[in-house]
């Protein structure tokens, strides 16, 4: 009860701040929601405390992530996968973990993850997630196996990017275009590359 109790009184006390503390108030939430789990049953009002403090998590596993710090996006990521509530928002943090991972070079991990990741999306009806963990495990060909990885880059790439134009994800579209351009560099196409970037 005092960790969320602290949690909740430092959201209030830092006002417009709030983002400069998304890790430590999701530590405290995650803190209460463990000691919470071991007392008994878990039940609603439990499991959307792990939401809440799963979506704090993401949200500095992002900053960290925006400002270069793979390893610490990665373990803040995974910890809010571990966390969430709900199925879709659990896949959609562990698509980001494994992303961060790629990021941070441990290619092995990252691969397991996303390969996970896009099977629990694909049975489970979630186009735009499975497009993106095909996505980034077609990035993860290209830095393993470049000269044998084109193939797939277009393949992925293309029907990533139709996945996205139909659900209108312009974020979604921006990372299929990239993996297009990435292909055709690759390639030594540069000036292909150059108009895809355009």
């Amino acid at each position: 009860t005092l960790h969320e109790q602290f949690a909740a009184w430092l959201e209030r006390a830092v006002g417009d701040r709030v983002t400069e503390y998304d890790e430590i108030i999701g530590y405290h939430l995650a803190q209460s929601y463990h000691y919470r789990t071991e007392l008994g049953p878990v039940d609603a009002e439990i499991r959307a405390l792990g939401g809440r403090a799963a979506r704090w998590l993401a949200a500095a596993g992002d900053r960290a992530g925006a400002r270069g710090d793979a390893r610490a996006a990665s373990s803040l990521l995974a910890t809010a996968a571990k966390l969430a509530s709900r199925p879709i928002e659990r896949a959609e943090y562990a698509l980001r973990h494994g992303a961060a991972v790629l990021e941070a070079g441990a290619f092995a991990t990252a691969e397991e993850v996303l390969i996970r990741v896009r099977d629990d999306a694909a049975a489970a009806g979630w186009a735009g997630i499975e497009a993106s963990a095909d996505v980034e495990l077609a990035l993860l060909m290209s830095l393993v196996s470049p000269r044998e990885s084109a193939p797939r880059m277009r393949e992925v790439g293309n029907r990533a990017l139709s996945v996205f134009e139909t659900l209108e994800d312009d974020r979604g579209m921006v990372v299929a275009l990239l993996l297009l351009s990435r292909e055709r560099w690759q390639a030594t196409r540069s000036a292909d590359s150059e108009d895809i970037l355009e």
